[in-house]
């Protein structure tokens, strides 16, 4: 649900001001170049967040 419209988890709701819609905005964008993300819990504690860019689809300036 990280990456819904509007979603808030517990502790967000609870601790920080906002809406839910960062992370939404971001999908989005990688999406629209082609690329993908995804989050997942972190076995140290924490949230890992990936980007997977294919290969040859992108190139520095």
């Amino acid at each position: 649900h990280l990456f819904e419209r509007f979603y808030r988890g517990t502790v967000a709701k609870q601790q920080a001001q906002g809406n839910g819609l960062g992370l939404s905005i971001v999908k989005r964008i990688v999406e629209l170049h082609g690329f993908r993300i995804s989050a997942g819990r972190r076995t140290e504690g924490g949230l890992r967040v990936s980007l997977l860019i294919p290969e040859g689809s992108w190139a520095p300036a």
